[in-house]
């Protein structure tokens, strides 16, 4: 597949229903600008006018092609906006760490939470969460 990534200037994808879009990510990761179809999925992951294009119809799409088609700069701006966007976000350091946020925060509001409803007991959830962390 990357060798047809790398052949290509634009990655069209007008798929109506998706999951997790993996080709999308692929050709972003590749540094092709993308244009989607407008569903869920491809708003997380495309910023429109940083990394593509979101069409929520066929005309649309072919606008938005037609858009990048005649502009080198365009094209090469949003691929390198995408490129970035994958490396930022979707890396497995990148998702590592999101989840470390994700699951601080729901030890810190749970912490929160128990220190509100027990405020005699603070001492012990503070040393408890101490103890933990080390």
């Amino acid at each position: 597949m990357p060798q047809y990534l790398a052949a290509a200037d634009i990655f069209v994808f007008p798929s109506r229903f998706e999951g997790l879009p993996n080709a999308v990510i692929e050709a972003m990761s590749a540094g092709l600008p993308v244009v989607a179809s407008d569903i869920p999925p491809h708003r997380e992951l495309v910023l429109v006018g940083r990394t593509g294009f979101l069409a929520s119809d066929p005309a649309a799409m072919a606008r938005s092609v037609a858009t990048l088609a005649k502009d080198e700069g365009l094209r090469r701006e949003m691929g390198l906006g995408a490129r970035s966007f994958v490396r930022e976000h979707l890396t497995s350091e990148a998702c590592m760490q999101a989840f470390l946020d994700l699951y601080r925060s729901v030890v810190e509001q749970k912490h929160r939470s128990v220190v509100h409803a027990f405020p005699d007991r603070r001492g012990d959830v503070e040393l408890t969460s101490e103890v933990k962390s080390r």
